[in-house]
C-alpha cells in the first residue's frame, strides 16, 4: 500500500493552479503522504506534476512499497475509489470555471478544500456552511484551511452527515412532483 498508516491527503481533478499550491503544501507536510489526481491524464501535463513534485511516483509505476510522498494517478476512472484512502481532499478547478465533484470525497466522511470559483454550486456552499469544507485563493490559505480541517475528526464527520442527509433527494422530488401533476 502507498499510503500504510500515514495520513493522506488526495487532490482530485486538479489543474496546474491547483497542483502548484498543493506541491507547496507537501514540502511543509513531510509526514503525510499525497495522491494527485489530475484532470487531465496526458504525458506532458503528468511529467509537470513530476517536476512539481520531485519525491514522487506515478500509479502505473508503483510497486507494493516505495518511499514516495506524492502518488501520480496516471490512469483514467480511479479517483471515486481513491477518496476511502484519503483524510482530507482537494477538488480541483475552483481557479478556472468552477470545481469538480465535491460530494465524491465528502461522501467518505472526509473534509474537502477548493478554489474560490464555486459558486454554482450548491453542495459545495453547504458544506462550508456547515464546516465541512473550506474555500481557499492562495498558498496561506491552503496551508490554514488544511490545518484547521484535520486538527480534529470534526470537518469530516460534518461532511460525510451531510452527505448523508441527502440522499434520496431524489426520489423525495420526484414523489413531490409527481403529487403536484396528480393534483391538476
Amino acid at each position: 500500500r502507498f499510503s500504510k498508516n500515514e495520513k493522506v491527503f488526495i487532490a482530485g481533478s486538479s489543474w496546474p493552479e491547483d497542483e502548484q499550491l498543493i506541491s507547496e503544501l507537501a514540502k511543509v507536510q513531510p509526514d503525510w503522504k499525497f495522491i494527485i489526481a489530475p484532470h487531465e491524464i496526458d504525458r506532458n501535463h503528468i511529467s509537470n506534476i513530476e517536476r512539481l513534485f520531485p519525491n514522487s511516483i506515478k500509479f502505473s509505476n508503483a510497486g507494493v512499497e516505495n518511499t514516495a510522498q506524492v502518488l501520480i494517478i496516471d490512469n483514467i476512472g480511479l479517483l471515486s475509489s481513491i477518496y476511502q484512502y484519503g483524510n482530507i481532499a482537494y477538488i480541483g478547478g475552483g481557479f478556472g470555471v468552477g470545481i469538480h465533484n465535491t460530494l465524491e470525497a465528502a461522501a467518505f466522511g472526509i473534509p474537502v478544500i477548493f478554489g474560490p470559483n464555486y459558486q454554482r454550486f450548491q453542495e459545495a456552499k453547504d458544506l462550508i456552511s456547515i464546516g465541512g469544507a473550506k474555500s481557499i485563493s492562495n498558498n496561506v490559505e491552503l496551508k490554514n484551511g488544511f490545518k484547521s480541517l484535520t486538527s480534529t475528526p470534526e470537518p469530516g464527520q460534518l461532511a460525510g452527515r451531510y452527505v448523508d442527509e441527502q440522499k434520496g433527494s431524489t426520489e423525495k422530488i420526484f414523489n413531490y412532483l409527481v403529487s403536484r401533476l396528480e393534483q391538476q
